[in-house]
């Protein structure tokens, strides 16, 4: 009874001097600390009723980023807090919402200070890239696929990506300036999926400043941190971490049955087709991600092929001249 009685709260308008008025930010997150929080029901239907709740804050975005901050200070319940800042993700992006995932890289909490780096990436990126090869999504309409295309063929002979190649459609303007700094304050988070989000966060900034950072990281703790920051330097035309490339076609020519080596392995081959202007064959999707199993043991076979003609090749080791390196 006490959670319909909640749910109809934020539901329905609230009926004041013969007026309509919409529940305030305070009232929707009063009815939403009243819903149940099974620990063990994180996204099934005791979630969708939460989070039907939290939508309602898109009315009140005046208040809401305050009101979340100020419950944030005050409520025990961890779960809840990592759900409010999930909401303010999704619902709001400004430099308000910007300030707030700001303040929360602070916080003891793990999970919130992913939250807030997820937040900040959306914020401050100024490229749109998908996919285990990270390929240019493109934002202007039109014949997309093609122009992607050209961009990745670009990249494959060796040409530095500018704001003005596909009608500057592949760079843009972040939706909040000035971020740079917390994420690089990111990259140093004691948490290594933490560090790992922050550099997908960098990468994605297009700044000079992010490629700094993510050379600094090629000599972090985290075996995965050393990869990703390697594989993101690419992205700029520099092979700062080509070791830690080689390192990594290494270790997967010796082990390719994992579906994370395949997710990872797209990001690898596409890395050394950057900075050697090579391609020895298409990049699939990972496996795991096809539904037809034919398709997927195609793209097992393809990326087994992937692997074992770059480690042959890296084996013969080219000279340097062959490789575009970035500085030291």
């Amino acid at each position: 009874m006490k959670k319909l009685v909640a749910i109809l709260f934020v539901f329905t308008s609230i009926c004041v001097g013969g007026e309509m008025e919409r529940p305030t930010a305070d009232e929707i997150i009063g009815a939403y600390l009243k819903l149940p929080h099974p620990e063990k029901d994180l996204k099934g239907q005791s979630r969708q009723v939460r989070w039907g709740v939290l939508k309602k804050l898109n009315a009140t975005p005046d208040t809401a980023i305050e009101s979340v901050r100020v419950s944030l200070s005050k409520i025990e319940d961890q779960q809840q807090r990592r759900e409010l800042v999930e909401a303010v993700g999704k619902f709001f992006r400004t430099e308000e919402s910007a300030q707030l995932f700001c303040e929360l890289l602070e916080d003891a909490d793990d999970q919130i200070r992913g939250k807030a780096i997820h937040g900040l990436r959306l914020l401050s990126r100024r490229t749109d890239r998908f996919g285990s090869t990270r390929t240019i999504r493109l934002r202007k309409p039109g014949s997309g696929r093609e122009k992607e295309n050209r961009i990745r063929q670009r990249l494959q002979n060796n040409k530095k990506e500018t704001e003005h190649e596909a009608g500057g459609a592949e760079v843009f303007e972040p939706i909040v300036k000035g971020l740079l700094p917390y994420l690089i304050k990111a990259a140093n988070d004691r948490n290594e999926q933490n560090r790992v989000s922050a550099l997908y966060a960098l990468a994605d900034t297009r700044q000079e400043g992010a490629v700094k950072e993510l050379r600094r990281r090629l000599k972090d703790s985290s075996a995965r941190v050393r990869f990703l920051a390697a594989c993101f330097l690419t992205e700029y035309n520099d092979a700062s971490g080509l070791d830690e490339l080689k390192s990594s076609i290494k270790r997967f020519s010796k082990n390719k049955s994992s579906d994370t080596i395949y997710f990872d392995s797209g990001k690898l081959i596409a890395s050394f087709e950057r900075i050697t202007g090579k391609s020895f064959g298409t990049i699939p999707m990972p496996p795991a991600l096809y539904s037809d199993l034919k398709q997927m043991e195609k793209a097992e076979k393809q990326y087994r092929y992937l692997i074992d003609v770059w480690a042959k090749w890296w084996a013969w080791e080219p000279g340097k001249n062959e490789i575009a390196l970035g500085e030291k």
